[in-house]
């Protein structure tokens, strides 16, 4: 198992999670080792696929660009706040247009 990063549930040690994965890879299925290890499958299910991100042949983000964009969206809401710029999505990407009346071309 991959112990780089810091992903997984917090609560639980990167070397616990490595012991299920271990598990699982050796053949135990996820609901077996959900009991064994007192965790949730979908848990379970999370941290594996994780690992295959972080060992390469999933595509996704890795811990480490996880916290790099989670960093950079705390800075930038932390901009925002200073200036007094609203957010992006709270305003409409389009002009408003009221109806038009009846009969009208």
């Amino acid at each position: 198992m991959a112990l780089g990063g810091s992903w997984g549930c917090r609560g639980y040690t990167p070397e616990f999670w490595c012991k299920v994965l271990d598990l699982i890879e050796a053949g135990c299925a996820v609901s077996t080792g959900s009991r064994i290890s007192r965790s949730a499958a979908r848990s379970i299910y999370t941290w594996r696929l994780q690992d295959r991100i972080e060992k390469g042949p999933q595509p996704g983000l890795t811990s480490g660009e996880k916290s790099e964009l989670e960093a950079a969206n705390r800075r930038i809401t932390e901009m925002r706040d200073r200036t007094g710029d609203p957010s992006p999505a709270s305003e409409p990407p389009w002009e408003v247009v009221p109806p038009k009346k009846d009969g009208a071309k």
